[in-house]
């Protein structure tokens, strides 16, 4: 529930709740299928945060793209990619905690 991402995440107040619930939404069913709780709502979260975050740039490069070529001078592509977890700490959290779920135990011999 967005209520529910909003105590963890309460810097995401001003963004409406139909938005974080699509992101929670596309976490679970494109990213955290067989997970077990509650590494899977940390990862829900973490996605969902990130992606938000990344629109929040995506939405930031192009107003400024706009804003200089309306000025003349000149103009930018906005960069960053959803698949690009680099670009937030809650992508690279997220990175994180999927690599202790999913890596494979060292075999000693």
């Amino acid at each position: 529930l967005p209520s529910d991402f909003l105590v963890v995440y309460p810097q995401f107040t001003v963004v409406e709740s139909s938005v974080i619930q699509y992101s929670l939404n596309f976490a679970e069913n494109n990213y955290c299928a067989g997970w077990a709780d509650p590494k899977r709502t940390d990862g829900i979260m973490l996605i969902a945060a990130h992606r938000i975050s990344v629109d929040w740039f995506q939405q930031a490069d192009i107003a400024s793209s706009v804003t200089g070529i309306a000025s003349g001078s000149g103009s930018s592509t906005p960069s960053g990619s959803e698949d690009d977890w680099s670009l937030t700490t809650y992508g690279r959290q997220y990175i994180h905690l999927r690599n202790t779920i999913f890596t494979p135990p060292i075999l000693v011999l």
